[in-house]
């Protein structure tokens, strides 16, 4: 293989710097940021309940200058671990402060009253915080301008008014462009950006720089091991300008010695108890057979009074949300297996989260409980008679395991009108779903081991409507007898997220053969692209081989990057005929399968789990510059097989710009969150003017199945 020229070494590092800053915007794979916050002599970071306990010993001694706190959101929400979190970290070396989460759904002056009746006295703590972002479907229905400026506007001045201090105002690009441009850019703005460093015309307004969200330190337990990392653009006498001086307006309870250490032993005056306390148990030991495990029978006396307060506290610091009953799944360790009979008869519960390891749920156990919505058990084998009847299911999904449904075990549910079993071998017994919804539908999975359809069997005997659903990790693939032949349609590049902010072509989308970025335009778009709703997106690229080189400017990966700075070029002998790129990709969205898309009106969703396959875009050769592309190889025909099997022939033009290959409808699909395998071989290539080396600068693999907006 010929090799490189030297001169061409000063060519790679005079453009290292733009080879660092690209960045693709879904997956953060390349971080640069973290190198543009170096300059910055300060640094801290914000944290929340997400973080769970904090050991603020441990964080101070981290390179750390400064830590924000959640106190609340909206005008009525604590955050569960601020009177710890704060506490702990006043005796520490940092500069502390708190910060609110705005609600566009309340009253700005409550809001303001909620923070400073929660706060109390920030005497020598940093100016408070305002949290200014989309939540919910906010992104995809934002309020109108005025009145956030009215509520916002309200907030903002209430703080000011009461601690003396112009409170600090974080937010996001498409926030500030929206409400804060323009309407309250006095006061001091800290900007998050975690994909590059602020620029255009919020290039020199920042007083602090979120930079990064997927950081790791040590000395937090929560079910969110990242942290937000800060930068503060000044020195440490410019970071103590914004400390609060004085409080000259704290409320009379606050007031002397009535501080704020008697303010947070007043709010945890009243312990919550654990969750296994808030019941009664049964202790079943079987030497003989080595079994020891807990039965749960009831409600514990000495808690039924704040029952529902408690487990609405448990269940909200969890993260379930304060209407879940969450069922223990071990008390000292060991394991809870069964819930006994009648053990929650008559007592009002409206969705209940059992342990994983709970095996039986006993007759009547929540017969007349109302519930509304179950997340059954894992390793569920029965459920007895009579256990859930009269009360107001409306959906029921079974564990992927065989289940024994006795009698009248959901009978009286009158609005139950769907149920999915995974196994088909469950046991359904003759009037478990007597006078459930007059739609009943009966779904169940694939039979893919051709065993008794039972489920199936039982629906046909009682003239319930059936439906199989398909709940496989395997993608479903329509492959044809021969590979099929695709023939591309070729496009232009555009400017999507690594625009000119200068020249004012950022997010710019007219296609031209100088820009920087390739692939479907509704990944670029600002504010809320396709993947909005979508909660996982992952993919990963290897190949064969590869070309060496000390700054990754030929690796697999860098066709997953939807920039022309890098490139795959293989890295055999000869043109590399024979080798190929592997390119695997999953994506979640909130419906995972067609049972749970399917409504009343439709058993026959359009959004049913699947993500569909639906188009191919490929840069072809090493796209950095027309000089760069016609000395390497380009690929003529890729071999596409996909999880492992052939499935078409790619048949690429010699063209430096993109090209777009459209899969036959409904080809190739996976459920939601599962991973599909896509091998592309490279079998006949365009020479190179000057090198042997075949390049890909980028595959791109386009599916339908999100349905965010």
């Amino acid at each position: 293989m010929m090799k490189k020229k030297r001169y061409y070494l000063i060519l790679i590092l005079a453009v290292l710097f733009v080879v660092l800053a690209s960045i693709l915007f879904v997956n953060k794979i390349v971080k640069i940021n973290p190198f543009f916050a170096g300059r910055y002599e300060l640094r801290g970071i914000d944290v929340s309940h997400y973080q769970g306990i904090i050991d603020w010993k441990k964080m101070s001694e981290q390179d750390l200058d400064f830590a924000f706190i959640k106190a609340t959101e909206g005008s009525a929400h604590l955050d569960e671990c601020f009177y710890d979190n704060w506490q702990a970290a006043e005796n520490t070396n940092l500069y502390i402060g708190a910060y609110h989460f705005f609600s566009f759904d309340s009253d700005g002056k409550k809001q303001a009253e909620f923070f400073i009746n929660t706060v109390g006295n920030l005497e020598g703590k940093l100016s408070p915080v305002v949290d200014v972002e989309f939540y919910g479907d906010k992104a995809d229905n934002p309020p109108e301008k005025e009145e956030v400026a009215a509520q916002l506007g309200e907030m903002l001045s209430v703080l000011e008014e009461h601690y003396q201090v112009k409170p600090i105002i974080y937010t996001t690009y498409t926030i500030y462009s929206k409400y804060i441009k323009g309407e309250f850019e006095e006061y001091p703005l800290w900007i998050r950006n975690v994909y590059y460093p602020p620029s255009g015309t919020l290039k020199d307004e920042w007083l602090f720089w979120q930079y990064t969200d997927t950081a790791v330190l040590e000395g937090y337990v929560g079910d969110e091991k990242n942290i937000d990392m800060n930068v503060f653009r000044g020195t440490e006498e410019e970071l103590k300008m914004l400390l609060v001086q004085r409080d000259e307006f704290l409320p009379e309870s606050m007031e002397n010695d009535n501080n704020f250490t008697t303010e947070i032993e007043q709010n945890k005056s009243e312990e919550i108890p654990l969750l296994e306390d808030l019941f009664t148990y049964e202790h079943y030991i079987n030497y003989y057979e080595g079994e020891n495990y807990f039965i749960i029978t009831g409600v514990n006396k000495q808690y039924e009074e704040n029952f529902q307060e408690y487990m609405g506290k448990i269940a909200d610091e969890s993260g379930n949300g304060s209407f879940w009953t969450l069922l223990p799944g071990d008390v000292n360790g060991i394991p809870v297996k069964k819930i006994g009979e009648e053990a929650f008869q008559n007592i009002t519960i409206e969705g209940i989260i059992f342990a994983d390891n709970i095996e039986v749920i006993g007759d009547r156990a929540f017969e007349n409980s109302d519930v509304t919505e179950l997340q059954l058990p894992d390793q569920l084998k029965e459920i007895g008679e009579e256990a859930f009847e009269n009360c107001n299911l409306t959906s029921v999904r079974f564990p992927d395991n065989a289940v024994m449904i006795e009698q009248r075990a959901f009978a009286e549910n009158d609005k139950l009108w769907k149920v999915l079993f995974p196994d088909v071998e469950s046991v359904i017994k003759e009037d478990s779903f007597e006078n459930c919804d007059t739609d009943f539908l009966i779904c169940f999975g694939e039979n893919s081991e051709e065993n008794e359809n039972l489920v199936k069997k039982f629906a046909v005997n009682h003239g319930i409507d059936f439906k199989e659903i398909y709940l496989s990790k395997e993608p479903l693939v329509r492959y044809p007898e021969e590979p099929i032949i695709l023939q591309p349609e070729v496009k232009g590049f555009f400017y999507g997220i690594d625009g000119d902010f200068e020249d004012e072509n950022f997010w710019d989308f007219e296609m031209c053969e100088d820009a920087p970025n390739f692939g479907f335009v509704d990944w670029h778009l600002p504010g809320c692209s396709s993947w909005c709703g979508s909660m996982g997106f992952e993919q990963e690229a290897e190949a064969t081989s590869e070309l060496a080189s000390s700054d990754g400017k030929y690796e697999a990966a860098n066709v997953l990057r939807q920039n022309r700075n890098g490139a795959w070029a293989e890295g055999a002998e000869g043109v590399g005929i024979g080798e190929s790129i592997t390119y695997r990709q999953s994506c979640k969205y909130s419906i995972l399968n067609e049972f749970e898309g399917i409504s009343k009106e439709d058993r026959n969703p359009q959004i049913d789990g699947f993500m569909r396959y639906s188009e191919i875009c490929i840069v072809n050769g090493y796209a950095k510059n027309q000089t760069v592309w016609k000395e390497n190889g380009r690929v003529k025909t890729l071999l596409m097989l996909v999880e492992g099997k052939p499935y078409a022939y790619l048949q690429l033009e010699d063209t430096i710009l993109p090209q777009y290959f459209t899969l036959p409808e409904d080809d190739i699909k996976v459920l939601s969150g599962e991973t599909i395998e896509f091998e592309f071989v490279i079998e006949d290539v365009y020479p190179g003017m000057l090198y042997e080396d075949t390049c890909i600068t980028g595959i791109v693999m386009e599916f339908t199945g999100r349905y965010a907006h």
